[in-house]
C-alpha cells in the first residue's frame, strides 16, 4: 500500500504483471466469470508467424483464398 499512497495508480500499473494463467484458473474455480475479464483485455502485442512450405502448395492455397475471396465480395455473400 506504501507504493499506491507514494507513486498513485498510475505507477502501480505500470509495474503491475498478471498472470492469465491464474486468472483462468480462479474463473476455473467460479471465483471470476471469464465474461467480465475479456472486458478490460487489451491486445499489445501481435506476433507474426511464417511458415515454410513448398511453392505449389502455397500456390494451391493463394488460388483456394482467391476463389473463396471472389465468392464473396466485401466479405458478404452475394445472393442471386
Amino acid at each position: 500500500m506504501d507504493i499506491l499512497n507514494n507513486f498513485g495508480i498510475d505507477a502501480m500499473y505500470n509495474a503491475a504483471y498478471i498472470d492469465t494463467s491464474k486468472i483462468e484458473e480462479f474463473a476455473a474455480k467460479g471465483f471470476v466469470c471469464m465474461s467480465d475479464i475479456r472486458q478490460y483485455r487489451e491486445i499489445i502485442d501481435v506476433k507474426l508467424k511464417f511458415y515454410l512450405m513448398e511453392l505449389s502448395k502455397e500456390q494451391a492455397m493463394f488460388s483456394f483464398n482467391k476463389k473463396g475471396l471472389m465468392c464473396y465480395p466485401n466479405g458478404v455473400k452475394v445472393e442471386p
